[in-house]
C-alpha cells in the first residue's frame, strides 16, 4: 500500500497508543500485524498520539517512520530484549538501598535532594531508549509531509493539567482547554520518560521549570490530543481486556490490602477513561448527523470514526503464568500485599520479562489479525 501526504479534504488517519506498563507489549504485536496487513512502505498513520508506555512506542514508530515494516521489527526487537534489569534496577541490594533512602528522606527532609525520589531507579530504561530512538528522524518525517503530527502526553505536577508535547505541521495550533494543554516542541527522551513516569514507582521528569509524570493520571479524554492534531479517523490500541470483570459473590468482602489498592489504582489510571471518551465521540457523531446543515458549523464538531483493538484474553491470568520470571524480591513483596482476587493485576503492569512480553506481543498480533477484514475496511474508508 503506497502512502502519500494527505490533503486537507481527505480523512487523516491517527494511531492512538495508551498506557499499561509491561502490557504495552500488546501494542507491539498489533503494530507488527498492521505492518503485515497494510503492506505499507511508509507508516500509514499521519497522526501518532501516545501516553504512558504508548508514548514510548509512538516515539519508536515515528523515529522509523519511512519504513513501517522495519519500524515494527525494531520495536519488537527492543521489547524482546527487555527484562526488569533493563527497565529498572531490580537487584535486592538496589531495591533495599532505594527503600532505605526513601525512608531516610522522610526523616531527614533537608537531605531529600540527595536521596532517591522513587521506588524504582529507571536509569537502565533511559539508557536503552537513548540508544534505540533517533529523535532527529521525527522532525525529518514531519518535513517529508507523510507524518502530520506526533504527540506524547504527560501530567504536570504543578498545574495538574495533562500536557501534550507535540511536533507537527505548521498549521496545528497549540491549545489550552480545561485541564488540557498542547505545547509545540522538539520531542526528546525527556518527553517519553515523563509520559511513562508512574508516580512513586518511577521518578518525575523535569521539563522546563516543571516536573511531569505519567500522562494517564490526568488525561480524562485520551482521544482528544490526536483529534487536536488533526486526525479524523482513529485506530486505538488499548491494554485493558474485556474479560476482566469482577465476579459477584455472596461471600463477605475482605478488607483491601495495600496490593489490592495498588491494583485498583493502576486499573483506574490506565483503563477507566477510554470507553467513556469513545462514548462521547459516538454521541457527538450522532448529534452532528442529526443536525440541520445550517447548524453543523455552529456546533464546532467533526465526525470522528474509531476502531479499538484490545486483548481478548484475561491479561492478569496471562501474567500469573510468568510470575516466577519476576525478580525474587519484587515477587515476594507483591505476594505479601495482594489478595487472591487481585492476583496478577500488578504483575501484569510490571512483568518486563521475556516470556510474558513475548506472549503479549503474540496476543497483540493474533488479536489484530483476527480483525484483519475489519481493519482493512476501516483504513480504506
Amino acid at each position: 500500500m503506497a502512502t502519500r501526504p494527505k490533503t486537507h479534504s481527505e480523512p487523516v488517519l491517527g494511531l492512538v497508543l495508551l498506557g499499561g506498563g509491561a502490557r504495552g507489549a500488546f501494542q507491539v504485536g498489533v503494530i507488527k500485524a498492521l505492518a503485515e496487513i497494510t503492506h505499507a512502505r511508509v507508516v500509514p498513520f499521519q497522526v501518532l498520539s501516545g501516553v504512558s508506555v504508548g508514548a514510548l512506542n509512538v516515539l519508536g514508530i515515528s523515529s522509523s517512520f519511512a519504513n513501517f515494516s522495519q519500524s515494527a521489527q525494531l520495536i519488537e526487537a527492543f521489547w524482546k530484549n527487555l527484562n526488569s534489569e533493563k527497565v529498572f534496577r531490580s537487584s535486592p541490594l538496589s531495591l533495599v538501598r532505594t527503600a532505605f533512602g526513601l525512608a531516610l528522606s522522610a526523616v531527614l527532609p533537608r537531605f531529600a535532594s540527595y536521596l532517591p525520589h522513587s521506588l524504582l531507579d529507571t536509569t537502565p530504561l533511559q539508557n536503552a531508549l537513548d540508544e534505540a530512538v533517533d529523535f532527529r528522524k521525527i522532525s525529518r518525517a514531519i518535513r517529508s509531509g507523510h507524518l502530520r503530527a506526533v504527540g506524547v502526553t504527560s501530567t504536570s505536577y504543578r498545574s495538574g493539567h495533562s500536557v501534550t508535547y507535540f511536533d507537527g505541521a505548521s498549521d496545528i495550533a497549540e491549545w489550552r482547554r480545561v485541564m488540557r494543554d498542547g505545547v509545540r516542541t522538539t520531542l526528546g527522551l525527556e518527553h517519553g520518560l515523563a509520559s511513562a513516569g508512574l508516580p512513586v514507582l518511577f521518578e518525575a521528569v523535569k521539563i522546563g521549570n516543571d516536573y511531569h509524570g505519567d500522562g494517564m493520571l490526568s488525561l480524562t479524554l485520551p482521544l482528544a490530543p490526536a483529534i487536536r492534531m488533526g486526525a479524523t479517523r482513529l485506530l486505538i490500541v488499548g491494554t485493558g481486556d474485556a474479560t476482566n470483570d469482577v465476579a459477584t459473590s455472596n461471600e463477605a468482602a475482605t478488607y483491601p490490602t495495600l496490593g489490592d489498592l495498588g491494583a485498583f489504582a493502576l486499573d483506574t489510571v490506565f483503563q477507566s477513561n477510554l470507553d467513556a471518551d469513545i462514548e462521547r465521540l459516538t454521541r457527538d457523531n450522532e448529534t452532528l448527523q442529526n443536525a440541520k446543515p445550517a447548524a453543523k458549523d455552529l456546533l464546532g464538531l467533526k465526525h470522528i470514526d474509531t476502531l479499538t483493538i484490545h486483548p481478548s484474553v484475561n491479561v492478569d491470568e496471562l501474567a500469573m503464568k510468568h510470575v516466577r520470571e519476576m525478580p525474587r524480591l519484587l515477587r515476594w513483596f507483591l505476594r505479601r500485599q495482594e489478595s487472591s482476587q487481585t492476583s496478577g493485576q500488578i504483575e501484569s503492569y510490571l512483568l518486563f520479562e521475556y516470556g510474558y512480553i513475548t506472549d503479549m506481543i503474540d496476543q497483540g498480533y493474533a488479536d489484530a489479525m483476527a480483525m484483519r477484514h475489519e481493519i482493512e475496511a476501516f483504513l480504506a474508508r
